[in-house]
């Protein structure tokens, strides 16, 4: 979990550098449009890996290590993510970030599913935009945003409008209230993203592109491709769209990640001891997955540890 991440060793905060420069900066309207089209086709053709390092830095690590990991679903190993930053030239003790420039645009976390998925997405997407020299801004995931389109549903002859990811609007609602408006980004810049459908298959238009890491996504468009036109087209604004899980995205930044998801002061009847261990407990029994045994489970596409509960259950002891 990213909580015990951010309760661990901690890194070097970042540093400025000029390094990391992206095409289509300074281009506006129609030239800049063209240039990102060129630039992605351009991108295309050399591949994600040669496109991935030649940009280096966090975000060539963020895209090698999802492309070898297919997404959220297979972790990397501490070997294969040491040889990734190796070729990527990032150094996780040291990491180097570029000074914010406008002309990079904005990378917006759009926040989805509970309270635990959010912290990931938010942690993602503040590295994207740190290690761009972007602005970051937090929003809740828009109805047309949902993986699959819904068939209209009517109440008193009125469209009921489709259901947001389970638990989206209650994480939204903690985090506006647990975290600083700081943390959560220019928000007031979200109006130069422009609305796309991902159901339609609208992940790029009027300066406006989507990276899509939810299954839905990645079987729309690969994520490969996904990955390489967010690396070379500079889009006015990026919202990256998915879990964003993998632990070898952040390892060796919980310094940095600390820093910049900063919470609120809160009353806490007991505070997190700098010793404890992060357990992921959930209810089990939902409408979308069915009845499950509580107890221990592993499948073959998650294999973390989580322990199922049944509430109504007498209270028993579980075997980590």
């Amino acid at each position: 979990m990213l909580l015990l991440l951010l309760a661990t060793a901690s890194a070097r905060g970042p540093a400025s550098s000029a390094s990391q420069r992206l095409p289509c900066r300074g281009l506006r309207g129609p030239a800049r449009r063209d240039c990102v089209e060129n630039a992605t086709a351009a991108a295309e053709r050399r591949g994600i890996t040669s496109v991935a390092s030649a940009r280096g830095g966090w975000v060539c690590r963020a895209a090698l290590v999802m492309k070898q990991g297919q997404g959220h679903h297979v972790s990397v190993n501490p070997k294969q993510r040491a040889a990734i930053d190796k070729k990527c030239g990032f150094d996780p003790r040291n990491p180097r970030f570029p000074a914010r420039d406008a002309d990079a645009g904005l990378v917006v976390a759009v926040h989805h599913n509970g309270f635990g998925n959010q912290l990931f997405q938010l942690a993602f997407a503040k590295l994207w935009a740190a290690a761009s020299g972007a602005d970051f801004a937090a929003a809740l995931i828009d109805r047309r945003e949902i993986p699959f389109e819904e068939q209209p549903k009517y109440k008193n002859g009125v469209v009921v409008p489709p259901r947001l990811p389970p638990h989206s609007d209650v994480g939204w609602r903690l985090f506006e209230q647990y975290f600083s408006n700081e943390s959560l980004g220019r928000r007031d810049r979200l109006g130069t993203c422009a609305p796309l459908v991902p159901y339609e298959n609208q992940y790029v238009g009027n300066g406006t592109r989507i990276l899509g890491g939810r299954g839905a996504d990645t079987k729309r468009i690969p994520l490969e491709k996904q990955l390489v036109g967010a690396l070379a087209a500079n889009d006015t604004c990026l919202k990256t769209l998915g879990y964003f899980q993998d632990y070898s995205l952040y390892a060796g930044l919980a310094g940095y990640l600390r820093k910049e998801i900063a919470p609120t002061p809160v009353d806490l009847v007991e505070g997190p001891g700098p010793d404890d261990v992060v357990i992921h407990i959930r209810k089990c029994r939902t409408a979308a997955s069915g009845p499950r045994r509580p107890g221990n489970h592993k499948s073959r596409r998650h294999p973390r540890r989580t322990i199922c509960v049944d509430a109504a259950a007498p209270p028993q002891a579980y075997t980590v």
